[in-house]
């Protein structure tokens, strides 16, 4: 990078024009700006991105820039600045002669005070380097105007580290404090305190303390935006943070005692602090004791202390605060409103609720949607859907937002009324709204159950077009749909077409094609099975579970043992049988019955009593009462042996079901 000043570089171009020079500086403050709109600027910008002749000289290239240069110099004109592209003016003039060019015309802008044409310049440099993977630290001194007179480019760095901060990047932001202050300058306040803001934000804990520090003992001095943030800091500004309320104190106090009165931001993160610490009773005596002493409050202190009262579920201690505001002559926002409301519709006191929207009305305070959504929701849940549907038509002047459309759209679903529920979704569409995964799965889930399957996979086919994963929960509502239908080639289709969208099937998606195949699960116990012999084919589905990772449940050996017991497939339903207690599966009452019916097998009370002490041994009480019962059922009578091991062991606690009180 070229070391000679730009000051000198500029005084060159500026004798070109014919007007004096005094240093770009002084230039800028002149009591009588010149503005030269002699030449259309379109020409200008043209001049730097047309192709450059063959046959000129490098300083014939290099001239190129500055007639912009000069421009931006005398009239400010950001049409012209902003058309230079920094990328593309470095592959044609390179890029040192980019950089002073631009550096001109970036400290041009900064003292000129536009700070955002300035940060925005500089945003395409950083763009640049990236791109090039050029080392950004090296921007601070490659900004800086001379290093004999480095306060020229305290303002330019101001604007450079605002832009790291905003960016994210804030190392380099650090970097640009560090070394300002290497150069026995002070950075500007407002762009330290937004440094900091940014450290808070991102929980950099040990720099916002080291920055606050250095702020403190070398400036620029903290003024009360910046005890605020550290307040904000302590008081849990970061959801990873504890609130520190000996820290956040501690910051208040040092804050009077440095002569600086708090703000009613500052009162507002300390009262906020404290109900996240859950001092509520401290923050409310607080609030009363600013109150006495005319300090300023408004509505966020108070909120905070609703709010954390209704999240403690006392909402009849937070009305009192309403009141206590009300009574003292605060101002109430939406926020205070809405608090209440959703903690009252949340306790199914929608009377109240409707009350609190009727005086928000009253005091020319418009409910939001959100207002609607907590009256929505808790309607809903009381099962007057149609009030709320009312309360929403009564609502013309309210756009809606998907999650006031998905309380209306669930109430509708619980009441089976598929038709409103669709009209609700076609207004979320009509109002340019994406519908969430939410919207979606009540109206498939709503079809499905009204065996409605053509309206659930138009929903679902939506679903997949605007973008949305279908979880595996609503493919099985629809697989099942396919089988209640009798369509198992269809349901098979559906399940390919799931896997090749990127849902991988579970083992309660083939359970629902299995039982199909083969037997209605719940009919085993009463003995009615299907006709036809299709093991083979449910073979084939619990290998393709293995495939895809999938573990088979116990509902999945059962149904397959039974129908290879069905079929006297023995052999298969043994190993089956097997394999499902390898893996750590207990057979129930229904696979072992399947397996000694098939093995022609008479039960009698030496076989049960068997399977009960061999329940009784692997710590399944439950399953051990299970086959007593089923022993009783099948008229054999239980011995001493089978009373003695079925008792022993048993505790009080452990008799719980239904099954259990029958022994």
């Amino acid at each position: 990078m070229g070391v000679t000043s730009f000051s000198k570089r500029l005084s060159c171009l500026v004798q070109l024009r014919n007007f004096p020079y005094r240093g770009y500086c002084a230039f800028l403050f002149e009591k009588e700006p010149v503005f030269d709109f002699s030449r259309d600027v379109n020409d200008t910008v043209d001049s730097i991105v047309d192709v450059v002749q063959k046959k000129k000289t490098d300083i014939a290239k290099k001239r190129k820039l500055f007639p912009v240069v000069v421009r931006v110099y005398k009239t400010l004109n950001w049409f012209a600045a902003s058309k230079v592209k920094f990328s593309k003016v470095v592959g044609k003039y390179g890029l040192n002669h980019s950089m002073d060019a631009n550096k001109i015309i970036i400290h041009v802008f900064a003292l000129a005070g536009k700070q955002f044409k300035a940060n925005a310049l500089i945003w395409d440099i950083i763009d640049y380097y990236k791109e090039a993977s050029l080392d950004v630290f090296d921007l601070f001194p490659t900004l800086l105007d001379s290093r004999q007179h480095p306060e020229r480019s305290v303002l330019v760095f101001d604007v450079l580290m605002n832009t790291y901060a905003t960016n994210s990047m804030l190392e380099h932001a650090l970097d640009v404090f560090v070394q300002t202050k290497s150069l026995k300058l002070k950075p500007n306040l407002r762009s330290c305190n937004l440094l900091l803001r940014c450290l808070v934000q991102a929980n950099c804990k040990k720099f916002v303390r080291s920055l606050f520090d250095d702020m403190k003992n070398d400036g620029p001095l903290p003024d009360e935006y910046t005890y605020t943030i550290m307040l904000n800091f302590y008081c849990g500004g970061h959801e990873m943070n504890v609130v520190d309320v000996v820290q956040a104190k501690a910051i208040l106090e040092e804050m009077v005692t440095n002569g600086l009165f708090p703000t009613v931001v500052t009162y507002g993160t300390y009262i906020r602090g404290l109900c996240r610490a859950g001092l509520i009773e401290l923050a409310m005596g607080f609030i009363r004791n600013l109150r006495s002493r005319n300090q300023p409050l408004n509505s966020y202190s108070y909120n905070a202390v609703i709010q954390a009262f209704c999240q403690k579920g006392e909402v009849d201690e937070g009305f009192k605060v309403w009141e206590e505001m009300k009574s003292h002559c605060i101002s109430m926002d939406e926020y205070t409103y809405n608090i209440l409301i959703h903690a009252y519709s949340k306790k199914g006191n929608i009377e109240q609720g409707l009350k609190l929207m009727n005086e928000m009305l009253l005091c020319n305070i418009n409910p939001s949607t959100i207002t609607y959504t907590s009256l929505f929701d808790a309607l809903c849940k009381k099962e007057m859907t149609n009030v709320a549907l009312d309360l929403y038509q009564s609502a013309t002047e309210i756009k809606f937002n998907v999650y006031a459309y998905n309380a209306l759209i669930n109430g509708c679903y619980m009441q089976g009324d598929m038709e409103s529920a669709s009209k609700l979704f076609e207004k979320i569409m009509e109002n340019g709204d994406l519908p969430s995964a939410f919207s979606f799965k009540m109206l498939i889930e709503g079809f499905c159950k009204k065996g409605l399957l053509d309206a659930a996979l138009t929903y679902f086919n939506i679903m997949v077009q605007s973008g949305m994963l279908p979880s595996i929960f609503i493919c099985n509502l629809i697989v099942e749909c396919y089988c209640k239908d009798k369509q198992l080639i269809e349901a098979l289709r559906f399940v390919h077409k799931v896997k090749e969208l990127g849902t991988t099937p579970n083992s309660f998606t083939y359970d629902a094609i299995i039982h199909k195949l083969m037997i209605n699960y719940s009919s085993l116990m009463d003995g009615i099975y299907v006709k036809e012999s299709i093991s083979e084919e449910a073979l084939m589905l619990y290998g393709n579970m293995f495939k895809l990772g999938i573990t088979p449940n116990i509902v999945t050996y059962t149904v397959l043992i039974s129908e290879f017991c069905k079929e006297r497939k023995m052999s298969e339903a043994y190993g089956l049988f097997k394999e499902m207690t390898e893996k750590g599966l207990v057979p129930d009452v229904v696979s072992i019955t399947c397996v000694i019916d098939g093995l022609y097998i008479n039960p009698d009370e030496v076989t049960y009593n068997a399977l009960i002490a061999g329940y009784k041994r692997n710590g399944y009480l439950g399953k051990a009462l299970d086959m007593f019962n089923e022993m009783k059922k099948m008229g054999i009578e239980p011995d001493e042996i089978t009373y003695e091991t079925i008792q022993q062991g048993v505790k009080p606690d452990d008799i719980t079901s239904e099954k259990d009180v029958t022994l």
